[in-house]
């Protein structure tokens, strides 16, 4: 299942991935603060001569889901972020890995930014939801397409706020 998000931030291209997506201050206050996760880490973030970014997180939080898919994969759940971004496109590609049934449950994104009036940037997502599980994988893609376009309307909020209170343009 393909699902796009698009929300739009008054800051730059350069601020909103330095000061914003690559930051760990903020990705650890908007999962804590914002998403309501138990635990983050930003276990691994480099950056190569080339430009080339590399970012490892790992997240934990409730899952609130319909009870059948809470069967399958209990009560919390945790995920694992794998992405890179490329210098020369400017878009960040990535995998979210669960930490049960990553064999049946598929995530993949892509992001980036396009120029919108007045200066500001419009943020892309584009994700691919695939669920291989016998009677029940399109309710799961669905459930999941729903909870994340919820997810992002947080995070949109939390990063207008961050703009805000960190003063960025």
């Amino acid at each position: 299942m393909k699902t796009v998000i698009r929300d739009s931030f008054d800051v730059a291209p350069d601020t909103y991935w330095d000061a914003i997506f690559f930051n760990p201050e903020f990705q650890k206050r908007m999962y804590i603060e914002a998403l309501a996760s138990d635990s983050v880490d930003v276990s691994e973030l480099k950056a190569a001569p080339s430009g080339e970014r590399t970012r490892q997180l790992v997240f934990t939080q409730k899952l609130d889901a319909p009870s059948a898919i809470r069967k399958l994969v209990g009560e919390t759940t945790t995920m694992e972020e794998r992405g890179t971004f490329d210098p020369v496109t400017k878009r960040w590609r990535f995998a979210m890995i669960p930490d049960r049934m990553a064999d049946k449950i598929q995530i993949r994104g892509e992001m980036w930014v396009e120029p919108a009036a007045g200066g500001a940037i419009e943020r892309v997502c584009s994700l691919d939801l695939s669920v291989s599980i016998f009677g029940i994988g399109s309710m799961v893609e669905k459930f999941m397409s729903s909870a994340t376009v919820e997810s992002y309307a947080k995070q949109t909020r939390f990063t207008r706020e961050f703009i805000a209170e960190k003063r960025l343009t």
